[in-house]
């Protein structure tokens, strides 16, 4: 009896530990046994050839690149301040001036609004030619595209709650503009369907009266007609005019 149990413990022994050893993983499967790719190289910094024939060198402060570049397209993303720097005259003595730069944030972007500008009004905007209503929304194209890059600088320095606390109105400003592209729309829109209806009215051979032609008309020629009787019968221009008494009797 001892025999079989010590034989029965045994076995259960065995079988509890192989048991364990293979539900335990392998030391293998602990470690990574992933295969390293080949990674591609990577191409060499490539210079046009016009840039390297050029040999212009690299700007090392924005003074000197808006002082070599100063109609850079990239420029007219950002508005320009007045900043104070310090450089070297003809004399070789260091002082300081006033330099236009570009910049990320404005004093104009800040401050409470309403005070700096406001939205162009359709009867203003119906005063303008076609040419200055396109020169107009290009330039409020620039603005929106100005106000962008601010609010993408600002997002991307982290700076949204400070300029936020200081006022910033770039929202407020970037309605009106968009007011402004609106209205300008709609009286080019207005020009069009006139002209469409001009257009339509010389096909079907209806004459188009101009507004106003015949107030300034009439009047000069009933003056011109007056005149010219006047000189042939100055009695009767005088008798129909309504002179005084002894006047018509003198005529008479």
């Amino acid at each position: 009896m001892i025999a079989r149990r010590s034989g029965s413990a045994l076995l259960g022994l065995s079988s509890s530990s192989s048991s364990s050893a293979s539900s335990a993983p392998s030391s293998s499967r602990l470690f990574a046994t992933t295969v390293p790719v080949a990674q591609a190289p990577r191409p060499p910094r490539l210079v046009p050839k016009s840039h390297h024939l050029a040999k212009t060198p690299t700007p090392d402060s924005v003074y000197t690149q808006v002082q070599s570049y100063p109609t850079h397209p990239l420029l007219g993303f950002f508005a320009f301040d007045s900043r104070k720097i310090t450089r070297r005259n003809a004399e070789g003595v260091e002082e300081d001036v006033d330099v236009s730069v570009p910049v990320a944030l404005s004093e104009r972007d800040l401050g409470k609004d309403g005070v700096s500008s406001r939205a162009w009004l359709a009867p203003e905007l119906r005063k303008k030619s076609s040419v200055e209503l396109h020169q107009l929304w290009y330039a409020c194209l620039k603005e929106r595209n100005r106000l962008t890059s601010t609010r993408d600088e600002l997002r991307r320095s982290g700076a949204r709650e400070l300029a936020r606390y200081a006022n910033l109105n770039i929202s407020f400003i970037d309605r009106r503009v968009r007011k402004t592209m609106a209205r300008t729309k709609f009286v080019l829109n207005e020009r069009r369907l006139a002209l469409l209806e001009a257009q339509e009215r010389a096909l079907d051979g209806v004459e188009v009266e101009e507004e106003g032609a015949d107030m300034l008309e009439e009047p000069y020629e009933e003056e011109g007609a007056a005149a010219t009787a006047a000189a042939q019968d100055p009695a009767s221009a005088m008798l129909e005019s309504g002179g005084s008494a002894t006047e018509k009797a003198q005529l008479r």
